[in-house]
């Protein structure tokens, strides 16, 4: 599992608009401000001076097939 902490958390390529399907979807107003709320987040932490940790566990399955 990958878990970044503070600031780390934005240069994780899970969280780059191209880094998961889920986030290429997003209209970039939406990436935006989702990044925004992350950076709100951060600066909170730092004001209380509590690691704010972000858990990555990505799971990816692939079935295949072939047609006779």
């Amino acid at each position: 599992m990958y878990s970044p902490t503070g600031w780390e958390v934005l240069q994780s390529p899970f969280l780059q608009k191209g880094g998961t399907s889920q986030l290429a979807l997003l209209t970039e107003e939406a990436y935006a401000a989702g990044l925004e709320r992350i950076k709100v987040d951060l600066l909170q932490a730092e004001k209380t001076g509590a690691p704010l940790e972000f858990a990555v566990d990505v799971s990816l399955a692939l079935v295949a097939g072939r047609a006779p």
